[in-house]
């Protein structure tokens, strides 16, 4: 009785801790929205672009042209990023005036921002309230979530639409998660590989949903290049030009974590330059590149197929977590931004895999160092690792999703069957 009753109050001391780091949390986030409410000069310098290029679009200018943006907003320096047929959503807040535009644009992020902590705390991590959780989504990949805020992308709209689709995809509306990630892809065109999820469900009803998402991504695509060839032909040469630039960091490499495809063009750039063979600095990239590509497509469709043979009716919520963290390790272009996708997915999987190696915990802090001289070799890994650590970061929990998925798999096949009892 005493045993039962210790154990009750330990379980109300940690809903109360849970409760008040939540509170903590949420309350600091309000203060920082509303702090880049108050400061327009300092925030949502991508909503400027984004605004600008909406004015010129319905003005008959071209929105990629840098210098017609400039004339509309000195402050504006870089072409609009998205497909033309996105301006589409912009032109409502182009129709206000500058300042209310800004407050409505934040308040739409903010919104999206709590629907999109609640989605992900009630149809996918499927627990009450978690301050640590909340903790986590506020300090997760280097402040993702902040990152998303304060520079005004459209992120956070991206990822309500493909987690709406994500949950609709776990009851088995497939074409309503068709429908919703063509949607997001509108501004993200990479996302279009979630679609992929739809070729481990069973049915014929997956071939329906496939088609009407790659049909209607087809055709947004295809109304663009029609309707706007010329602005299209600009969008993708950005396009091109920002995602697959070779060696050339000084112009290219952005601010923020990249991903892998910079990594490895990073890392061969600075090998071959040592080894005297800058030549061979760009295919040694696109090798390291493919094969990463390969390896990681390949290792979690064999684990997800193992993990599935075995857990079909409750198994994808599991793999959609682990196909997040997939798709960030091979897209070639992300931002700080990108990596809220990976937010309840870490969660997801720490949860699952609580088993932690302690000598790989001392090995990891034993090689972090302070000192500002280091072996032969470790100064590429300084170079590296704070400006990666988010997507190694990533790599590391998919990692451990694969093992989980491969090791309940294996523990389920090895499990013997029940007894039937002989007929008659």
């Amino acid at each position: 009785m005493e045993a039962s009753d210790n154990s009750a109050q330990a379980a109300r001391s940690r809903r109360t801790a849970s409760v008040l780091l939540a509170a903590l949390v949420v309350l600091y986030a309000l203060a920082v929205v509303v702090k880049i409410a108050r400061e327009p000069q300092h925030f949502q310098l991508g909503f400027r672009t984004c605004y600008a290029a909406a004015q010129a679009f319905s003005q008959g200018l071209d929105p990629y042209d840098v210098p017609n943006l400039h004339k509309l907003d000195p402050r504006v320096q870089v072409s609009y990023g998205y497909p033309p047929l996105t301006l589409y959503f912009f032109l409502p807040f182009a129709a206000l005036p500058f300042n209310t535009a800004y407050l409505a644009y934040l308040a739409v992020k903010a919104l999206c921002l709590a629907a999109l902590v609640w989605m992900w705390h009630r149809w996918f991590l499927k627990r009450s309230l978690d301050g640590l959780f909340l903790l986590v989504c506020l300090l997760g990949f280097n402040f993702a979530l902040y990152w998303d805020l304060a520079a005004g992308n459209v992120t956070l709209i991206e990822q309500l639409l493909l987690w709406a689709g994500l949950y609709a995809y776990l009851h088995g509306r497939l074409k309503t998660f068709a429908v919703l990630v063509a949607l997001a892809a509108s501004f993200k065109l990479t996302l279009i590989l979630f679609l992929a999820l739809l070729v481990i469900r069973r049915g014929r009803r997956r071939r329906y949903a496939l088609f009407l998402g790659i049909g209607l991504y087809a055709a947004m695509l295809t109304c663009s290049s029609v309707i706007y060839s010329e602005m299209t032909i600009v969008f993708l040469q950005n396009l091109q030009r920002f995602t697959l630039g070779l060696h050339r960091a000084d112009l290219l490499r952005p601010s923020h974590p990249p991903a892998s495809w910079w990594l490895f063009n990073e890392i061969s750039a600075k090998v071959c330059e040592r080894l005297g063979a800058p030549m061979a600095a760009e295919p040694a990239a696109v090798v390291a590149y493919l094969t990463l590509v390969a390896v990681v497509g390949l290792v979690t469709w064999a684990a997800v197929r193992r993990f599935l043979h075995v857990f079909r009716d409750d198994g994808y919520l599991t793999v959609i977590m682990v196909f997040c963290l997939a798709y960030l390790l091979v897209v070639p272009r992300l931002a700080a931004w990108s990596y809220i996708l990976a937010l309840p997915a870490v969660y997801y999987l720490a949860l699952k895999t609580r088993h932690v190696n302690a000598l790989l915990v001392l090995a990891g802090a034993a090689a972090l160092s302070t000192s500002a001289t280091q072996p032969p070799g470790f100064n590429l890994l300084k170079d590296i690792l704070p400006a990666y650590y988010p997507l190694l970061l990533a790599f590391a929990f998919w990692v451990a999703g694969i093992r989980f998925c491969m090791r309940a798999g294996a523990q389920a096949e090895s499990r013997p069957e029940p007894a039937h009892p002989a007929p008659g």
